[in-house]
């Protein structure tokens, strides 16, 4: 099933590589145990046209987000729990289609994110997510597992490389047989005020590798252009896809983004779509 808040971290804009506003020393530590930004707009709601979708949008007094109900080709919500730092711990998908559980080292930062499907009384793990750390602060690796049962098998291992203003510019995905994927991120857009948990992929598609908590908490701004190579058998690099995104913001208030993937080899299978943000 594919779930709409999941392609609201890949629907973002113009090539434009503006330079966008980079977290401070302070503001990173207290980001990193997800204490709120300062004067960020609330989203309401969410609604993607060509899905006849839309997602509302409800916060505890904290103004953390509680949940968000989803309505358009299935119908289901997203509960979020958090730990008394209001760092998220849970994100609750149904009722009963899955879970995401989330923890930390006692630096405040993500240390493991994993997701456990629906199966009889409980959850059984499916798949794991390890990060590490820069002595900056800044993701350094991902490490994807896979289970069966109780046995894990690592997919891939990502790496990353970033500006000066700590914005991924290159993410390179590692896989068993030596195999790559690589995406270079070739613009970015202005100041957007934003809770990067709204933004952040609550599965594992192919989108969490720059759609995560610690990416996102470092910045304050989205992508406007992402290009993604492939590598295999050590051959040189070929594009697969490009994806352009477009952001109409207003003071720092996201209103819009528009998106749109075209593939290399196989433009039949080329796509847009745009999402619209109310507060």
């Amino acid at each position: 099933m594919k779930l709409i808040h999941l392609s609201i971290a890949a629907t973002l804009l113009s090539i434009a590589s503006i330079s966008c506003k980079k977290a401070t020393t302070d503001e990173k530590t207290t980001i990193s145990t997800n204490v709120s930004r300062k004067n960020i707009p609330l989203i309401r709601t969410l609604s993607i046209p060509e899905l006849n979708g839309t997602g509302q949008v409800f916060y505890n007094a904290d103004s953390t987000i509680k949940q968000i109900n989803y309505a358009g080709s299935n119908h289901y919500s997203s509960v979020y729990s958090y730990l008394p730092n209001r760092a998220v711990s849970e994100i609750n998908i149904g009722p009963d289609i899955f879970k995401i559980n989330y923890t930390y080292n006692n630096l405040g930062q993500l240390i493991t994110m994993t997701k456990g499907v629906h199966s009889g009384p409980g959850y059984a793990t499916q798949v794991k997510l390890d990060y590490t750390y820069f002595t900056n602060g800044t993701l350094a690796t991902i490490k994807y597992y896979l289970f069966n049962g109780a046995t894990a098998t690592l997919v891939y291992t990502t790496s990353y490389e970033y500006d000066t203003q700590d914005r991924p510019t290159k993410i390179v995905s590692v896989d068993k047989d030596g195999d790559k994927i690589i995406k270079t991120i070739e613009g970015y857009s202005s100041e957007i005020k934003f809770d990067p948990i709204f933004f952040m992929v609550a599965d594992f598609d192919e989108n969490y590798t720059f759609y995560n908590y610690p990416v996102l908490s470092k910045i304050y701004c989205l992508p406007t252009r992402i290009v993604e190579s492939r590598v295999t058998n050590n051959a040189a690099p070929v594009i697969a896809k490009t994806t352009t995104y477009t952001y109409t913001i207003t003071d720092g208030k996201l209103e819009k983004s528009e998106y749109a993937l075209q593939f290399t080899a196989f433009p039949q299978y080329n796509t847009s779509s745009q999402n619209l943000y109310t507060y």
